[in-house]
């Protein structure tokens, strides 16, 4: 367990109880850096969560390594969505805020801190923040589309995060459902990928607002794809948010 919350800067309100969860499947790369960046937090979390899933490399070991935080060697069904339900289920009941990332992310020191800092508005349900990738232009120039100029060329745009990096209430969560509904539309629609960050960030907006905070920052690292794989990708991405979107009777 780590140290209860610090508060934040005078007139910013108190900080309720927060779990941090990271999700790695073989990540021995990065894993280390990951989580030295999680325990440098200007912002300390009630508890830190580690959830290898599958993993047939050394990322538990590394993990293990780490003094508190909780690591979890789960064995379960392949696919993103296990993983994140996973460590969403794992947290203390006393948590109020569930934040998220993954194991080869580099948290900037303050992302936790600013991450978290709008739900002192008891409007705002869930939050998202910003990632830059160390290794891609045009991965960077496509982050940078979706935070920045998404929001003012779209027309009754409804702020969705990623996975990466994002926050909400605990009990807001639970009101949704969780990603049990995520798995059987799969199913249903034919979805390339699982989309758990959009079908959560959509489940979570009918209850309040999904706020996009710009100088919470995560840095990852881009798969390496040509222009052929970018353009699919992009593709499949756009057909997949079409389908959530019509499921939650958005256009």
């Amino acid at each position: 367990m780590c140290p209860h919350p610090n508060p934040l800067p005078e007139g910013e309100g108190v900080i309720m109880k927060i779990a941090l969860t990271i999700i790695a499947h073989n990540e021995e790369q990065n894993i280390e850096k990951c989580l030295a960046s999680a325990l440098r937090q200007t912002l300390k979390p009630e508890e830190i969560i580690v959830i290898c899933h599958n993993c047939d490399d050394k990322t538990f070991e590394i993990a293990s390594k780490f003094k508190g935080m909780q690591v979890i060697d789960f064995k379960g069904l392949e696919g993103v969505v296990y993983a994140r339900a996973k460590a969403y289920e794992s947290v203390s009941s006393n948590i109020e805020i569930i934040t998220a990332t993954d194991g080869d992310c580099f948290l900037n020191k303050k992302w936790l801190e600013n991450l978290v800092k709008p739900f002192a508005d008891e409007k705002v349900v869930a939050t998202g923040g910003a990632i830059y990738f160390s290794n891609s232009v045009w991965a960077n120039l496509m982050s940078l589309s979706f935070f920045f100029l998404d929001p003012f060329f779209r027309r009754n745009f409804v702020y969705f995060f990623w996975g990466a990096s994002h926050a909400f209430r605990k009990k807001t969560y639970e009101m949704t459902g969780g990603l049990k509904g995520l798995i059987e539309l799969k199913k249903e629609v034919s979805l390339h990928y699982w989309a758990e960050d959009l079908y959560s960030s959509l489940s979570l907006n009918k209850f309040g607002s999904v706020k996009f905070v710009s100088d919470s920052v995560v840095w990852t690292k881009s798969p390496k794809l040509n222009f052929g794989q970018w353009l699919k990708r992009g593709k499949w991405q756009d057909e997949d948010r079409l389908k959530i979107f019509k499921h939650f009777g958005l256009s």
